[in-house]
């Protein structure tokens, strides 16, 4: 996992006051069934567990465990910020969820 912030996400997150052993969680599950299905991804502030990926950037942690990784994929994710929608979280090739919002 690599993590990318945007200009606009790094001045929101820079607001965020994070304790020392403290990082940004990011975790996915499938929602739905029948004819169709949706990830649902949710961003916490969380302590790292042994088997969580990290990925630093602009000096913020971001874990992501073997579950939420499979889910998403094993990809380089942008992390973006727009006041109308929240968090974007991106890959290269599409928008895999907005209007996520982090929970601390």
């Amino acid at each position: 996992m690599m993590m990318l912030l945007t200009e606009r996400c790094n001045q929101q997150l820079s607001k965020v006051q994070l304790a020392k052993d403290s990082y940004i969680r990011l975790s996915a599950e499938y929602e739905g069934g029948g004819c169709g299905c949706s990830v649902a991804v949710q961003m916490k502030v969380d302590e790292r567990a042994l088997e969580d990926e990290c990925s630093v950037a602009n000096g913020i942690s971001f874990l992501m465990d073997k579950h939420s990784q499979a889910v998403l994929g094993d990809s380089v994710f942008e992390l973006d910020f727009k006041d109308h929608l929240g968090y974007l979280l991106k890959t290269p090739n599409e928008t895999l969820a907005y209007g996520i919002r982090l929970e601390q």
